[in-house]
């Protein structure tokens, strides 16, 4: 996990975010972070307050460790040493928490169980008739399947 002797740094996107994470390596063209959080500011007009919110870079993976280009990324610095316990508490409840349960039900994909609607039924049907139909009569069909204008492309 994280300790006193590593690198912590914030650096800022092209896009625009405010990324406080733990150095690794760097060569020539990228960086090799852990624990990256996305920090941002809201702003609360009618308090008159500024407050910071922090997440991680992506929630959808249970990895720590991200490679990032250095084309994506605007500055990096070193973390202020004011900063890395509110960092290092930032990552330490992210680890503990968790955000999605899936249910045994919500695992299991499968495209057979679907049943077909009445309106799939219709279109299956009258595709069906236009495919047995003769040349002339296909594009009326069509016409008439598929509303649309004259125009061609």
């Amino acid at each position: 996990m994280l300790n006193d002797n590593d690198l912590y740094v914030i650096f800022k996107l092209t896009s625009g975010e405010n990324v406080m994470a733990v150095l690794r390596q760097e060569d020539e063209e990228n960086i090799l972070i852990e624990y990256p959080m996305i920090m941002r500011s809201i702003i609360n007009f009618e308090e008159g307050r500024e407050s910071l919110t922090a997440q991680p870079l992506c929630m959808f993976t249970d990895e720590h460790d991200f490679i990032i280009s250095k084309k994506n990324i605007t500055f990096i610095k070193k973390m202020h040493h004011i900063f890395i316990p509110h960092y290092k508490k930032i990552v330490d409840e992210h680890e503990q928490s968790t955000f999605f349960i899936p249910n045994e039900e919500d695992n299991k994909l499968s495209w057979e169980d679907d049943t077909p609607t009445q309106k799939s039924k219709l279109i299956i049907k009258k595709l069906k008739d236009i495919l047995e139909s003769d040349e002339e009569s296909i594009t009326e069909k069509l016409k008439r399947l598929v509303p649309g204008n004259d125009t061609i492309n």
